[in-house]
Order: C-alpha cells, then structure tokens, then sequence
C-alpha cells in the first residue's frame, strides 16, 4: 500500500512511516512520523537537515501529488493517505 509525497509524487510504502526513525537516526512515533510526512513530504525521510527540510526533488508524478495533497487535507491519519 503507497503513500505518495504531496509535493512530488514520489510512491512510499504505507509502513515506512512506522520506520522513519531508522531513516532519520532519531526515534520517531508513527503519529509524529505522519505529522512529519504529511508535512515534508518525502523530505521528512532525509536525514541530516535540522531543521528536516520540504520535499524539493522533481515531480514524479503530479496526479498523484495532487491526490496525495487532497488526502492529507480531509484526513489527519496516514492509513486514510493510501491511493
């Protein structure tokens, strides 16, 4: 099951958000992990940045961003994002 990044349409499997921590070498709550993504898009996976930085790669795909968008808007929770 994928989410996609709001910004650029990237697909992630649903459960990397329960693995973000590993990611990011910083333990991380799913919930805090959705905040996260909902928020960075896949930027939130990058490691590194302090403050965690916005997705800035190219669109991949932008139906899918926009999809992805829309669903993060109606619902909070990240098993309501999967397309």
């Amino acid at each position: 099951m994928d989410i996609y990044c709001r910004f650029c349409g990237e697909p992630w499997d649903h459960d990397s958000l329960h693995e973000m921590g590993e990611w990011i070498d910083k333990e991380i709550t799913y919930q805090e992990a959705g905040r996260q993504f909902s928020a960075l898009g896949c930027g939130a996976f990058e490691s590194g940045y302090i403050p965690p930085r916005k997705c800035n790669h190219d669109v991949v795909d932008q139906a899918k961003a926009s999809m992805s968008s829309a669903m993060i808007i109606v619902s909070e929770h990240p098993e309501d994002w999967v397309i």
